[in-house]
């Protein structure tokens, strides 16, 4: 039996898995290793920007005397924005033709 954790880790991990395999699916395969590397340091730098982020936000509020729970609010709605702005973003990025 799966407990709701195991279940919403292996959706997260298809969900992943899916993205790196439409990004890399224009790439020749003489480049695959290369694009995959590339693909992989680029997520582990937006999480790792996000996180500084979102540290400094919360800092930034609890030093100008928001309630612990208002802070938190706070990076989160910055989170939320930044990812409505990342879906626009997405939206405006165009098909690349596939390599066959």
């Amino acid at each position: 039996y799966h407990n709701t954790g195991d279940r919403l880790f292996r959706v997260n991990l298809d969900y992943a898995t899916r993205i790196a395999r439409t990004a890399l699916a224009t790439i020749p395969q003489e480049h695959t290793g290369a694009a995959a590397g590339l693909y992989s340091m680029t997520r582990f730098a937006g999480s790792m920007l996000a996180t500084a982020l979102a540290g400094v936000i919360l800092q930034s509020g609890l030093d100008r005397g928001l309630p612990t729970l208002a802070a938190y609010q706070w990076v989160y709605g910055f989170l939320a924005i930044f990812g409505v702005i990342g879906i626009f973003l997405a939206t405006r990025i165009g098909d690349a033709p596939m390599v066959g």
